[in-house]
């Protein structure tokens, strides 16, 4: 039997059940959330599975410092593995999100920049964080920006959730669960 797979993250995940060729794997997706929230939800279903993909955090870009995201990533990925050491965890990336074109909800170019430098800066923190740590595998989100271009295509009008060609990106998870999965 393949080893169960649980997805769990914000607004970004709800259709990624849609999107992966896999059997066993259950999506539980929970708009707003942020890092800090998702023991509480995910807590008593993690024991029912052996591989967790966390894909969280772009609730906590718009405020935190790179430093207490980190410490929320630090926390949830230690208790996941307080239930059970040998879990195999995946960090799926921060995504990039680009300028909201729904009336009213315009960012500044600005700040829109400093949220896309914290969330590379993250990724690349989190890739690095995870080659020291047995059973925690970052997969990054490369296809989003392009030579520095974000790839507008991929995000919804809102700028900030997959598109049906963003959708497609969810490939590289499904190659990573699959890896995983092999004995």
């Amino acid at each position: 039997m393949a080893k169960r797979v649980l997805i769990a993250g914000h607004s970004q995940v709800k259709y990624f059940d849609q999107y992966l060729k896999l059997s066993n794997v259950d999506v539980v997706s929970f708009s707003g959330y942020r890092i800090e929230q998702m023991w509480g939800v995910i807590g008593r279903r993690v024991p029912d599975y052996r591989i967790v993909v966390l894909h969280i955090g772009a609730n906590n870009l718009w405020n935190d410092t790179p430093a207490d995201v980190l410490t929320h990533y630090q926390s949830l990925v230690d208790s996941i593995r307080r239930v059970n050491p040998s879990r195999q965890i995946l960090l799926y990336g921060l995504l990039p999100c680009g300028q909201n074109m729904f009336p009213g909800n315009m960012k500044s170019e600005s700040f829109l920049l400093l949220v896309n430098k914290k969330a590379s800066y993250l990724n690349n923190k989190l890739h690095n964080i995870s080659k020291s740590i047995p059973r925690l595998t970052f997969i990054g989100q490369h296809s989003f920006v392009v030579g520095g271009k974000l790839q507008r295509h991929l995000l919804s009008k809102d700028k900030l959730h997959l598109t049906r060609n963003g959708s497609t990106t969810v490939r590289n998870l499904e190659a990573e669960i699959r890896r995983q999965r092999r004995p």
